[in-house]
């Protein structure tokens, strides 16, 4: 149960235990404390109180009965009892550990009596709690026995709730400080996995500060390292496919010449087919060019990028006036380019609404087309993947627009998301952040 109950995070489960770990040390603390203290106490309550015992045995001594009752009777109370007898009230030895302790005691202070102790409540001598003290003090001058009960009581209330209170506040300070450097642990801690999400859904351009205690500098300075290998090979095989757009273009272009040379019946095909194969180049190229670098980037109006675009497609367009987000026109351009040329090209109408929200600003594109199959609606943004495998690139194209317009939004750390409509129709939902 307790697993369960520290499971959710690592900061749950940091002041579970503090505050198991100090409480407890708080209270084993008090305990020792207080039973210390209390015997400590007793232990000099038990002293002052020989000390008058052996003070009024000492002026009993050589007296009469009559000048003893009046010492008896001026120094009884509650709490100490004393009485006159022929014969001790105490029992005789054999005397238990506890009562040859309380003897010794008192013999410290009257060294040539004869004493009996007990805690025992005998007839005679009221017993009221367990720290009361009985003995049989017989005088030297005459032999007569004084009885003695007397017991021990320490006021410290006000003291123990002032202990208590100190402990408290102790205890209360402890946490305090706990939580503050639990805060301090946990918050990087939130900001790296916020930044590994990112990096996982494609942000090539985020960084973790590389600051802070060393192990968390460790793991800022190894995500960003891991960052800038995988941005270098995005870098990569972007240059390669550029290449390769680019080489296939001559070899292309020299068959298309042989093509326009045959019959116009037998060539047809062929150009065609080379038609094809030029497209396919050139949108490698556009797709190898998908991404940007997050090092040119600046503040840009995404409003004013959308809206323009919406414009030259005669898309209806929603917005607040303003939105700032830091990122790259040229980029941003291609990629709502992108969904809104997918919108028009599957649907009758379209339209683009743009919301503020908390932490981000979301943009949504909706149009009446007939959405897409749900199984795809992830592999959707994978290069080369179309709907409609049939399609030609006069109609579905090869299957670059989504992929492109997913690498550049993910690349200015945003997400974009394909919802199916009812009864029919396809929003697209794009979350960028704002500009820091």
């Amino acid at each position: 149960m307790l697993d369960r109950f520290i499971q959710p995070g690592l900061a749950r489960t940091f002041i579970l235990l503090l505050l198991v770990t100090v409480s407890a040390s708080m209270i084993i603390s008090l305990l020792f404390i207080y039973l210390e203290r209390d015997r400590l106490d007793l232990g000099a309550l038990a002293e002052r109180d020989n000390q008058r015992i052996a003070t009024i045995i000492t002026t009993m001594e050589g007296m009469d009965d009559t000048a003893r009752n009046a010492i008896i009777t001026g120094v009884t109370t509650h709490l100490f009892q004393l009485a006159l007898s022929e014969a001790p009230v105490v029992a005789q030895p054999p005397l238990s550990r506890n009562s040859e302790r309380l003897v010794k005691q008192l013999t410290t202070f009257l060294p040539n009596h004869e004493i009996l102790a007990d805690q025992a409540s005998p007839d005679g001598l009221e017993k009221r709690s367990r720290r009361m003290r009985l003995f049989s003090i017989k005088l030297n001058s005459d032999g007569v026995w004084v009885n003695v009960a007397s017991r021990i009581k320490r006021s410290q209330a006000a003291d123990d709730e002032t202990l208590i209170g100190l402990m408290a506040l102790s205890l209360l300070g402890v946490l305090f400080v706990g939580l503050y450097f639990i805060a301090q642990l946990v918050r990087p801690l939130s900001t790296i996995a916020a930044a590994t999400r990112s990096a996982g859904s494609g942000n090539r351009a985020i960084r973790l500060p590389e600051e802070g205690p060393a192990e968390l500098k460790n793991i800022a300075v190894a995500f960003n390292e891991m960052q800038d290998r995988i941005s270098k090979f995005d870098a990569d095989r972007n240059r390669t496919l550029a290449a390769v757009g680019h080489d296939l273009r001559t070899p292309i272009t020299s068959l298309r010449i042989r093509a326009e040379m045959m019959d116009e019946d037998e060539g047809k095909d062929f150009i065609r087919i080379l038609d094809e194969m030029t497209v396919m180049a050139e949108s490698l190229i556009t797709y190898s060019k998908g991404t940007f670098d997050n090092k040119v980037s600046k503040d840009v109006d995404l409003v004013s990028i959308v809206k323009e675009l919406c414009a030259e497609r005669n898309v209806s367009f929603e917005s607040p006036d303003s939105i700032k987000i830091m990122g790259q026109q040229y980029a941003l351009r291609r990629a709502f380019g992108n969904l809104l040329e997918n919108a028009a090209r599957y649907a009758n109408k379209a339209s683009v609404c743009v919301f503020k929200e908390k932490e981000a600003v979301e943009i949504h594109i909706t149009d009446d087309g007939p959405g897409i199959p749900e199984d795809k609606l992830e592999t959707i943004f994978e290069p080369f993947v179309r709907v409609d495998e049939s399609r030609d690139q006069d109609t579905g194209g090869y299957g670059l627009g989504l992929s492109i317009a997913k690498t550049i939004i993910t690349a200015h750390g945003g997400t974009i998301e394909l919802r199916n409509q009812t009864p029919n129709g396809l929003q697209v939902v794009v979350r960028l952040p704002y500009a820091t």
